[in-house]
């Protein structure tokens, strides 16, 4: 479906990408989708880009499926968010309900288990973890949009690829980037590849 759906992206600000850990790195689906972007190279120039990933273990290597995400951003001359958060869970007074339990700084990361279903997926620390990942997209987003409004002789710099100066529409994921973290205008599409779906929000 995402890959249908370019022209979506090709529209927004900031896109997140989504990723399960497979054998270390995307799954495949969602490697042939990075692939098929291959038509759009070079209109997702300045936008802005953030990942996250997800496996069973609780390192699992989502640090290389970042690392291979931000790269693809990078080829795409996307600029890229990183979480922007402290470890959690790293000492004596720490918990698995600290934000950041897994030690990113790169993108958000989850763990969810292995034997059981998405409907039990990653715990409430992880899904708040992703949401500050999501608030901050915003919250980058909003000064890029803001420095176009306050500093005209720039504003060809901070401009949409698309050439408007304002976006004219929001599409947020709910669970990522709640409501009341909304930036007027802003227009934030979530990639996410699920084992054997596509899926864009």
């Amino acid at each position: 479906e995402a890959e249908a759906r370019l022209d979506e992206l090709n529209a927004a600000d900031a896109i997140v990408f989504g990723s399960p850990t497979y054998m270390g790195s995307v799954s495949g689906p969602f490697k042939t989708w990075m692939d098929s972007t291959s038509k759009v190279w070079g209109k997702w120039n300045g936008k802005l880009a953030a990942g996250f990933t997800n496996s069973a273990s609780q390192s699992g290597d989502k640090l290389n499926t970042l690392m291979q995400i931000s790269v693809f951003a990078a080829q795409h001359g996307m600029i890229w968010v990183s979480l922007g958060l402290m470890p959690g869970n790293n000492n004596s007074k720490g918990s698995v309900n600290d934000l950041n339990r897994l030690g990113s700084f790169l993108g958000a990361m989850a763990q969810s288990n292995a034997d059981q279903g998405p409907e039990h997926g990653p715990i409430a620390s992880d899904l708040e973890t992703a949401k500050h990942l999501g608030r901050r997209v915003v919250f980058v987003l909003g000064n890029t949009l803001l420095a176009s409004w306050y500093r005209p002789n720039d504003a060809a710099r901070f401009r949409r690829p698309s050439g408007r100066d304002l976006p004219d529409c929001c599409g947020f994921l709910p669970q990522l980037v709640p409501p009341s973290c909304s930036v007027i205008g802003a227009n934030v599409q979530v990639v996410s590849v699920a084992p054997g779906r596509r899926k864009l929000a």
